[in-house]
């Protein structure tokens, strides 16, 4: 008799025990982030709200079908609509970054930018100028293929003008 008196005492001080941690961490979540628990709680009662009411009926209309005589099926499925769109919002406003993880995100992305570019000004100067030299000759080759560009344009307008001139030479004695 004593050991199932100890037993039952240490199984409610371990129920106890977890349901002050629960709220205790509870509440410590929502003093960190407020809206999220909002939503981590809103979308754990819509989730057994929804749950609940499904296995409700199943097991009413399995058990007991006297009772669902007359029940207006509309509003049993559109209570389990809400429920899912309850949870479905709270899971897209669990998915958002927080606002310090975009600015963590941002913060990144700028010091990203800036060690791209304070890194040319790390090069040596045997670096600097071998880049200088490649980035030098990489203009030239761009240039010089910009000038055949024209050349070749050059040359087929002329062609052309030569054409035009031959053409109305003809028509003009015909």
């Amino acid at each position: 008799m004593v050991n199932l008196i100890c037993f039952f005492i240490s199984l409610v001080l371990n129920v106890v025990t977890s349901i002050l941690s629960g709220v205790v961490h509870l509440l410590a979540d929502f003093i960190v982030s407020p809206i999220r628990t909002t939503s981590r709680v809103l979308q754990t009662v819509a989730s057994l709200g929804m749950v609940g009411a499904i296995v409700t009926v199943v097991v009413l209309k399995w058990k007991a079908p006297q009772y669902l005589d007359g029940m207006n099926w509309w509003q049993f499925a559109g209570a389990i609509a809400l429920a899912f769109i309850v949870v479905m919002l709270t899971q897209w406003v669990l998915d958002r970054p927080t606002a310090a993880q975009r600015r963590a995100a941002k913060y990144q992305a700028n010091e990203s930018d800036r060690t791209d570019a304070t890194s040319r000004d790390r090069l040596t100067r045997a670096e600097r100028a071998r880049l200088e030299e490649l980035e030098a000759a990489e203009f030239e080759r761009k240039k010089a293929q910009c000038q055949e560009a024209v050349d070749r344009l050059n040359r087929l307008s002329r062609a052309r003008a030569q054409r035009l001139a031959s053409q109305q030479e003809s028509n003009h004695e015909e």
